[in-house]
């Protein structure tokens, strides 16, 4: 299943390549570019920033979220390893000695 974040990739991707088509063309013919293609070369560089500009802005909505989903966690933290307890450190060792 493809994902919008995929499907904006590949669109930049898309435009990315189409831009760099019109440059690698012009500068084979060792020449500038004709107005349409200064035109089509601006469109697909506008395109190609608007996708990744739209990328960029769902990942950090998505990263937003997964912080804030954490942070709604209740309860105490889990424990990473094992925890030292009073109880489970005079079970080990004994009743602490008469003061």
């Amino acid at each position: 299943m493809t994902t919008l974040l995929d499907q904006l990739r590949q669109r930049r991707d898309t435009a990315r390549q189409s831009a760099e088509q019109i440059l690698t063309r012009a500068a084979d013919e060792q020449r500038d570019l004709t107005a349409d293609e200064l035109a089509e070369h601006r469109q697909h560089v506008t395109a190609e920033r608007e996708a990744a500009d739209e990328a960029d802005r769902i990942r950090d909505e998505q990263i937003a979220e997964l912080r804030a989903t954490a942070a709604r966690r209740t309860g105490p933290p889990a424990p990473r390893g094992p925890v030292l307890t009073r109880e489970s450190r005079t079970s080990r060792t004994g009743p602490a000695p008469a003061a």
